[in-house]
């Protein structure tokens, strides 16, 4: 009698792809998807906030998406997912992460001086120093007593440039926005201004306090040729409200050009020149003893 041979058992893991881990900020959830081209799959999925053990976020399902309600920020949130065929064989987990940051966007530039053509011709740089974009909408740039409501998605780690009244302060860079009309047609006065960024909720994102002077920037007049001079932020990552984070630019110009085509003294849409993320820490109140010839 002949027997029928046994079929070889099927130990192949499943194949499948992590697609995305997408962060909301209107709705504080993140989002994750995954896929798979194979039939009869299904998947677990896990995550975890910094150094905490791994969660049970779904398992046994075969959705191929999954959201959750970010509770804690200025935490890395880790997600991973594996596959599961119908025979019991198991993929390697596959993992993502991300930063949240409760305060992703900061004001990085002021051109509170305007132009070597316009001293009217001011502006204003944003920069996203989140892992993820943001839509904009419903968020308000407080310039003293009057407001600049935001609008357009600002990618991660880039810049959003706002001009005042049109968009030749800059005749060579596109701006983001215009500010003019009935919440902000006025100028940033020479003098400072306290500049608050918030969101659409109302939370502060940054905010900066020169009400009683410019932190930085410089505005002079040289034998009849105006240098106006932007004040720049040095580490993203510290307050605004330092005034030992701003500085001004020390360059010569970048190839940005005002509407005369004369060079712009800051950085539009790029690292500022002074960007430092390690500045040295100012001490303060230090006190020194000179004790028998020798300073303690």
């Amino acid at each position: 009698i002949l027997e029928t041979p046994e079929e070889p058992q099927d130990t192949t893991p499943p194949e499948f792809s992590f697609d995305y881990l997408n962060y909301n900020y209107a709705s504080s959830s993140l989002s994750v998807g995954w896929s798979s081209l194979e039939a009869d799959v299904i998947f677990d999925i896990e995550y975890k906030i910094g150094e905490n053990d791994w969660q049970i976020l779904m398992d046994n399902t075969a959705s191929t998406q999954a959201s959750l309600d970010v509770q804690e920020k200025d935490k890395i949130y880790f997600f991973r997912v594996r596959a599961i065929d119908k025979t019991g064989n198991e993929s390697n987990w596959q993992e993502k992460s991300i930063a949240i940051v409760s305060e992703p966007i900061i004001i990085n530039e002021v051109a509170w001086a305007g132009t070597e053509a316009n001293e009217h011709d001011e502006w204003i740089e944003l920069y996203n120093r989140s892992d993820y974009e943001i839509d904009l909408s419903e968020w308000v740039l407080k310039i003293d007593d009057a407001g600049i409501v935001l609008s357009g998605i600002l990618p991660s780690k880039n810049y959003f440039l706002l001009e005042r009244s049109d968009d030749e302060t800059i005749s060579n860079i596109t701006a983001d926005q215009i500010y003019v009309g009935a919440l902000y047609a006025g100028a940033l006065n020479n003098f400072g201004a306290h500049l608050i960024l918030r969101d659409n909720n109302g939370n502060i994102s940054d905010e900066n306090n020169c009400g009683s002077g410019w932190c930085a920037g410089e505005n002079k007049n040289e034998e009849g040729k105006w240098i106006r001079r932007t004040m720049e932020r040095i580490n993203p990552k510290r307050s605004g409200l330092l005034s030992e984070n701003w500085r001004t630019y020390d360059g010569s110009g970048i190839g940005a050009l005002d509407k005369e085509s004369n060079p712009i003294l800051g950085t539009p849409k790029q690292q500022n020149s002074v960007y430092d993320i390690n500045p040295p820490t100012v001490i303060n109140d230090l006190v020194v003893d000179y004790v028998n010839g020798i300073f303690i």
